[in-house]
Order: structure tokens, then C-alpha cells, then sequence
């Protein structure tokens, strides 16, 4: 156990990290309130020595998935959805690790508070250990005994510098190192804070882990600015909040300045991997002229040339009411969303990984990839071969799509204008917002919710559990009318072909274009590309008006998936209960006429989903 280490991450080189590096001198004001605050939870998580679990439901799978997830999870394929409810609980002390794996996001440090104060309020002599470098050094087995003394000057603040971070990826090569550590510790239980990636390994390594006979429970924490793990079980991630909420205030900001200086394009790239949550929410709180939802130009098959084309028809429009100014939200996945260009990344991935130098692999790519490739601007040219990320991917983060963009618009409106088609001026900004913004301070519902699934994530080790995600439902409510559920990772599992062979993993969760937070942008879009209909709501408050606002995606989307199924069984009761013995035959050939005809119905359907 260690105080201060130096550990190698693939990605960004040694890394040095002093776990008493800060001190209450070197914080701020606002610092120093904020981690005097006392987040709120629900009241069922208020007492560790009367906290238990019971099932509430089996799950299911698809068909296709059925026979290789058994295949696959023997050990952990029946595990039910289980609810914490009030009970005589065991309170020997726990020794339990903690690890941040996915990208640093706003509420990490909550998340390892509420384990941690879980933990010692059940038993003082609990232990919580946290592992340097994340996945590193969980690896090397290099960790802290977290104490309140260090412990105390990181509650409710950004970023995961109390631990660090590495490598989102345990692979198989490092379950044998994993068991080291955990048994190195005696740890009863690990709780990793990650999103979707980390969600898949874990549904792995918690196989792994029963098959070796180790004792270490495996808990996971959606922890992801990107909401990449949003799903009908996890309403959202920790640090979409916050995230969300501060690039929102930064675009406010730019839209004011733009129509303040009335002479630029400002085109603003977010991070958020693939999924288009976070441009979708910033434009629900902004206004900006115009938006791009990866998920829509997939939808619509879009090409590139289509997107350019867009977002060149509203700025002639606006420059036909005198209006040469704007502002361009773009997601980081785009151009994962744009067919062409994915075959383009797919081919130079393939070349990539066989080591074959640039200048040969274009001379490899099929003719219309290598068109594309001429179309672009050669930065982009140059960033398409950065290093991928450590699981092979490319790292979208590093392509400047938003220069991209601008570029190809500029030119297409040079043609319209040497055409006749526009008459206006185009000057231009670009803009990428993403670390500025993904380490904030967290809001008010951002500590609530993380330290609550802390708490929780405790509590599922305390009972045992292994293999499971901690989840809330009803965030739309008061913390304290939070509900917990602990979901098995394999209800949130599909089979995914990767180079032709399946493999399990959760999918990163796109936004649904027939949910309403898309159907409120959709009827809004329009209106905002011509008026300056702009919205700057502020930046995160920890007080007063709007301190405890969520997203607007949040307040406005259906989380009614496990009431809809209660529902179901309701009326299936109702069924039973109006056709017992003693009922008239028309009754009961009633219900069998029209359950059967609902049952054919649903397995047509559930074969072609």
C-alpha cells in the first residue's frame, strides 16, 4: 500500500500521482463549500445494518443471444434484478476496492465517498482500497488505503486525481493479474466506475472470478459524461449532468457573442464518442442554429456531402435575412455515423493494425475510399492515422471534425456564390469543448446521484451480490425518493460480431429518435436555424435558482420500462383473477381466444427484433 506512485499508462506515459499533493490551503472558496456539502440519497440507503435484497424479476434475452450467453455465462445467466428493501443485514467488516476505468467524469470522487462512508458507518474496521492509475494499477497491484484525512479534500469535487486513471480495458491476458490483486487485499469486493466498456469487461471478469473460485464480488457504476450507458435500466450516467449543463453555459456564451459581433460561424464540436446525448441535450439548452445527431445521419444514411450540404442551406438562408452569423453544434461520432467515411476508417484500421506503414496504405484503399480521401482537408488527412485507442478504436476525440466541417462548408459556399446562390459573407470560428468541461465542479443532482450509487454499490457487496450494475430509478423525483435495483450486467448484454466472431458486450446507447427530449429538438430546429431563438442558461449553480435542475432529457424522456412490465403482470393477474373456478365458459374461451392470438402476435415480433 502506497502514498505516491509513478505508474505507465499506454495512452499518456508515467503518470505521477501523490495522494498528498492538496491541501485545504491550496482550495478555493467555492472548493472548500463544496466539499463540506452532504449529498442527498434515498432513505433506504440511510442504514447499513438494515439493508438487504430480494428478487424483484427474472430477465430475458434475444433469441439470437440466448444460446451463446449461456454459453458463454454459465455461472451468472439466471441472475435475477434484485431491489434493496429494508431487513437484517450482516455488518462484518468488507475490504473492497474501488477503480476508475472509463473516461475522468464529474462525480467519480463521489462515487468512492459513498463506498467508502457505506462501508465504515456498517463496520469502522472496513477497509477501501483505491487503486492508482485505475486499471493499471489494478493490474500491478499498487493501491491506497483511502482515508477520510485525504479522503475529505476531494468530496464533491471533478476530475478522479485522487486515483488517476489509464487504459479502459481489462482483457483476458489481465484476469490472473486481477486475481493477484484481489487476493493480495483480500478484497471481498471491486466496484468499477465506468461506462459501457467497462460494463463489458466486467460481465467477463465476474465469469472469470466464479470459474477461479475468488471471492471477490465485481460491482459496476455508470459513470460516463457521454451517457454511453444510458438503457431501460439505467435512466442516466453519472457526470452527463454536470457535463451537459457547463458546455450548455459555454455555447449560451458563444451564441451571445456571436450575435453580439454579428460576423462568425461558430462550429463547436462535444465530445460524447459515438452517441449523440450530449449535442442533443446542449441544443435543447441552447438553441443553436443548427445540430447534427449522429444517429439521424446513420438513420438517413446521410453522406458527407449531404451534412455539408445542410448546414450550407441555413447559413444562405439566414444570409438572405441578413444574418452572416451562427452557431454549429457537431458530435464527436459523426463521421462513425457517415457510411462512407466509416468504410474509409474501417479499411486504414485493418492496414493499421498490421503494421503497414502510411504510404503503403494508401495505396491499399479501395477507389472510393481513397476519393474521399483526397476530398478531405489534410489535417484530417493526418489525423485519421493518429494511434488508436487500447482497444483498437480510433480516437474520434483527436479527429477535428469541426475543422472538417467548416472547411467543406466554406468551400460549398464558395461554389453557391460563384454560382449566384448566395450573397453572404462567411467568416468562421471553430471550437472544441470537451476537457474544459468534463472534470467541473459536479451539480448538486450529480453528487446526489453518485454518492447514492456509492452507497449502493457497497450495499450489493455487502449482500453478496457479484455481476451486477447499481442502479436508481425515479431521478425525476427527490433523491430521497430514489429506488435502487441491482441489475444484472447480462440483461444489459447482446452477442456482437467483431471481425466474425461473437462476442458479448453492452452496446453504447444511442439516442432514441422516438423518445421525446428528439421529437422536442425535431418540432424546435427549424425555427432555431432562422431566428435567434438562442438560450444561454448560465453556468452550474450550487445554490438558489436552477441549483438542482436536471437535464432537460431526463425530465422529459419515458423511464416507465420495469412500470410498464409491472403493468403487464397486473393485467395478466387481472386475467387469472376473473377466470377461476367456478367462472362461465365464455369467460375463460374469451381469455384463451385472445391471449393466444397476443402470444402469436408477440413471437412474430420478438423473431424479427
Amino acid at each position: 500500500i502506497i502514498s505516491m506512485a509513478n505508474y505507465v499508462s499506454p495512452q499518456t506515459g508515467t503518470i505521477h500521482i501523490d495522494i498528498h499533493g492538496r491541501s485545504l490551503e491550496s482550495l478555493g472558496p467555492l472548493a472548500k463549500s463544496r466539499i463540506m456539502y452532504l449529498p442527498e440519497y434515498p432513505i433506504c440507503l440511510a442504514d447499513p445494518s438494515r439493508l438487504v435484497t430480494r428478487k424483484y424479476d427474472n430477465v430475458t434475452f434475444r433469441d439470437a443471444d440466448t444460446s451463446l450467453l449461456s454459453h458463454y455465462f454459465p455461472n451468472t445467466i439466471h441472475y435475477p434484478i434484485r431491489q434493496l428493501v429494508k431487513g437484517e443485514a450482516k455488518t462484518t467488516p468488507l475490504h473492497v476496492g474501488v477503480v476508475f476505468c472509463g473516461r475522468q467524469s464529474s462525480g467519480g470522487h463521489s462515487v468512492v465517498a459513498g463506498v467508502f462512508d457505506y462501508l465504515h458507518q456498517m463496520n469502522p474496521r472496513s477497509r477501501v482500497y483505491g487503486f492508482i492509475g485505475g486499471t493499471s494499477g489494478l493490474f500491478e497491484g499498487s493501491c491506497i488505503e483511502i482515508q477520510e484525512e485525504t479522503l475529505k479534500l476531494y468530496r464533491n469535487t471533478g476530475g478522479y486525481d485522487l486515483l488517476g486513471r489509464s487504459a479502459d480495458k481489462i482483457s483476458e491476458e489481465d484476469y490472473e493479474k486481477v486475481i493477484a490483486s484481489c487476493t493480495k487485499y483480500d478484497l471481498d469486493g471491486l466496484v468499477l466506475i465506468g461506462g459501457a466498456y467497462t460494463a463489458t469487461d466486467a460481465t467477463l471478469l465476474t465469469e472469470f472470478l466464479l470459474n477461479s473460485g475468488i471471492k471477490t464480488r465485481i460491482v459496476v457504476v455508470p459513470c460516463d459524461y457521454s451517457r454511453d450507458l444510458k438503457n431501460n435500466f439505467v435512466e442516466t450516467t453519472v457526470g452527463f449532468d454536470t457535463y451537459c449543463r457547463t458546455v450548455s453555459s459555454l455555447i449560451g456564451n458563444i451564441c451571445t457573442d456571436s450575435r453580439s459581433a454579428a460576423k462568425y460561424y461558430h462550429f463547436i464540436r462535444l465530445l460524447g464518442r459515438s452517441p449523440s446525448h450530449v449535442v442533443l441535450e446542449a441544443a435543447l439548452q441552447s438553441h443553436p442554429n443548427y445540430a447534427i445527431i449522429s444517429e439521424e445521419v446513420a438513420a438517413k444514411r446521410m453522406t458527407l456531402l449531404q451534412v455539408v450540404n445542410k448546414i450550407a442551406d441555413v447559413i444562405c438562408d439566414r444570409a438572405a435575412n441578413g444574418q452572416n452569423y451562427g452557431v454549429i453544434l457537431i458530435p464527436e461520432g459523426l463521421i462513425k455515423s457517415i457510411s462512407e467515411f466509416y468504410f474509409l476508417l474501417d479499411e486504414i484500421s485493418t492496414y493499421v493494425n498490421k503494421g503497414m506503414p502510411r504510404d503503403e496504405i494508401y495505396g491499399k484503399l479501395t477507389p472510393w475510399s481513397k476519393a474521399l480521401f483526397d476530398f478531405l482537408p489534410t489535417v484530417i488527412q493526418q489525423q485519421i492515422f493518429n494511434p488508436p485507442e487500447s482497444r483498437g478504436n480510433f480516437q474520434l476525440h483527436a479527429i477535428s471534425t469541426e475543422v472538417m466541417i467548416a472547411d467543406l462548408v466554406k468551400q460549398e459556399l464558395k461554389r453557391r456564390k460563384e454560382d449566384g446562390r448566395y450573397n453572404g459573407n462567411f467568416d468562421c470560428q471553430t471550437h472544441f469543448l470537451g476537457y474544459q468541461a468534463r472534470t467541473s465542479f459536479p451539480s448538486l443532482f450529480d453528487c446526489d446521484y453518485a454518492y447514492a450509487l456509492g452507497r449502493e454499490a457497497a450495499a450489493l457487496v455487502q449482500n453478496g451480490l457479484t455481476g451486477y450494475l447499481a442502479t436508481l430509478r425515479n431521478l425525476k423525483d427527490e433523491p430521497k425518493n430514489w429506488v435502487p435495483f441491482a441489475v444484472p450486467l447480462l440483461a444489459c448484454t447482446t452477442m456482437e460480431a467483431k471481425q466474425g466472431v461473437y462476442r458479448p458486450s453492452i452496446p453504447e446507447s444511442n439516442v432514441d429518435m422516438t423518445d421525446a427530449p428528439f421529437l422536442k429538438f425535431v418540432a424546435h430546429r427549424d425555427s432555431w436555424a432562422v431566428k435567434d431563438d438562442y438560450c444561454n442558461p448560465g453556468g452550474v449553480q450550487f445554490g438558489g435558482a436552477g441549483s438542482w435542475n436536471t437535464t432537460l432529457s431526463l425530465q422529459i424522456e419515458k423511464h416507465d420500462y420495469m412500470k410498464r412490465i409491472q403493468m403487464l403482470r397486473a393485467q395478466l393477474n387481472s386475467i387469472g383473477e376473473i377466470c377461476l373456478p367456478g367462472c362461465d365458459d365464455v369467460l375463460i374461451d374469451s381469455a384463451i381466444a385472445a391471449t393466444r392470438g397476443v402470444i402469436e402476435q408477440l413471437e412474430i415480433i420478438k423473431k424479427k427484433i
